[in-house]
């Protein structure tokens, strides 16, 4: 009964836009940015193109934003600057989905070289160890996530946030699997920083144990919190 399994065969892996638009008739779009680039500047050209692409395609009703990682934070920046601009894509955006994305920041930064050979030695990290090996403006921008930016601790009326954190601990082991989530999180960002706690209003938070980081990007359990936040029939 699994949608994951019953997403037509493409040769290609199960992926969140495909499955949203065979489920739900969603269509979707993917953003390819420049992880060297500070996240306020990535922001603000993502606040741009949506700005023309909204003006562009004034059928589409509602913008729901999907960032992973970096890429939360870039969305979450974006959405508050047009919100702030009073941009129309930004009154259409009714839900941000953040997943393992560090608001409160992450010690990558703060550690340097140390984790960027420890992003090397492990399978779930390895795709981020060259981004954090370059010591750009974007992963420096980590180490404090959206702290100081001005981000609210209480969302407008209008604004719903959903986070989805991870722990590398072993669900089924209950001595041992907290441990290790409360002290690694996803191997990368600590479930506090993830879900943003202290944060007020319409906001969801989801943790999903026994999974890494990188892992948060194509999962069939991820999968099943999206759909459901999304409004997808409840499977039996």
């Amino acid at each position: 009964a699994s949608p994951w399994a019953a997403q037509p065969a493409s040769g290609a892996p199960a992926g969140y836009g495909a499955l949203l638009q065979h489920e739900l008739g969603m269509g979707s779009l993917y953003l390819r940015y420049n992880t060297g680039l500070a996240i306020d500047d990535n922001a603000q050209q993502l606040a741009t193109l949506l700005a023309q692409l909204a003006r562009a395609a004034p059928q589409v009703k509602q913008w729901v934003m999907v960032g992973h990682s970096m890429g939360g934070l870039v969305a979450r920046a974006a959405l508050e600057r047009g919100r702030a601009e009073g941009q129309a894509w930004a009154a259409r955006a009714p839900m941000l989905i953040c997943l393992g994305s560090p608001h409160q920041g992450a010690p990558l930064e703060k550690i340097g070289h140390i984790t960027s050979l420890a992003l090397g030695v492990s399978t779930v990290t390895q795709p981020l160890g060259r981004i954090a090996n370059a010591r750009s403006q974007g992963v420096k921008d980590l180490r404090h996530g959206l702290k100081g930016r001005g981000a609210p601790r209480a969302l407008p009326a209008t604004q719903a946030l959903r986070f989805v954190s991870a722990t590398l601990g072993d669900a089924t082991d209950s001595v041992m699997g907290p441990l290790i989530g409360k002290l690694f999180g996803d191997g990368l960002v600590r479930g506090p920083s993830a879900s943003d706690t202290g944060l007020v209003g319409d906001v969801q938070r989801v943790e999903i144990k026994g999974i890494g980081h990188m892992a948060l990007l194509n999962h069939p359990r991820v999968y099943a919190v999206l759909r459901e936040w999304l409004g997808a029939p409840v499977l039996a």
